[in-house]
């Protein structure tokens, strides 16, 4: 394993705190991508799982960054909220770039736990949860492969970014929209999302 690989995996595994209070409706961003990096949109799906693998803490002041033009890297060590509980940000667009922002009054030595905006989910096609989809408490089971989750939100990313029975299903329908218009310059997939990994997070330095 090289330095760059072990580098690469401790930003999966890194999560962001907060040195002091952060007030509601603070906005962080623009968020950085590299060149060759997947969009933030994936990179929020593909991470968003039931069990939190955090092994490293990222310590922030949101005194001294907020909105800066060059952009945040830090931002996208920030990890994925499991439900609306526990979510302490948002992720939205502006004017083609995204930001974060608080929708809570998040206190100092708070891990930041960041889901998409309502806007924003319908717009890159997050599927909402329906009645059907809970077997119970802390029991939501996806509708086409009937995997099962302990949280709404990894349901939810599963069925946008992984699952394949839905995604297959859904394109065998003629005059079927998969999901709504991209709000990015990239066309939307059909087909589930594959990404490497090691290649999404390094770019997060």
């Amino acid at each position: 394993q090289t330095m760059t690989d072990e580098r690469d995996s401790t930003e999966l595994l890194t999560g962001v705190w907060t040195t002091a209070d952060i007030p509601p409706r603070t906005v962080f961003g623009p968020y950085v991508s590299g060149t060759e990096d997947v969009e933030p949109a994936v990179l929020i799906g593909i991470r968003t799982k039931d069990k939190r693998m955090v092994s490293y803490a990222y310590k922030v002041d949101p005194s001294c960054c907020r909105e800066q033009t060059e952009g945040l890297k830090w931002l996208r060590l920030i990890q994925p909220a499991r439900d609306r509980r526990e979510q302490n940000m948002e992720a939205f667009l502006r004017a083609g770039k995204v930001y974060f922002r608080s929708v809570c009054h998040i206190r100092r030595d708070e891990e930041l736990l960041v889901w998409y905006s309502d806007d924003w989910a319908v717009n890159i096609g997050i599927p909402d949860i329906l009645p059907s989809f809970i077997a119970g408490e802390k029991n939501y089971q996806c509708p086409h492969c009937c995997k099962m989750f302990q949280f709404p939100n990894p349901l939810r990313a599963h069925m946008r970014y992984k699952c394949e029975k839905r995604q297959s299903a859904m394109a065998t329908k003629p005059g079927t929209a998969i999901f709504p218009p991209s709000t990015t310059a990239n066309p939307v997939t059909t087909k589930p999302v594959t990404v490497d990994i090691d290649l999404a997070v390094r770019t997060a330095r």
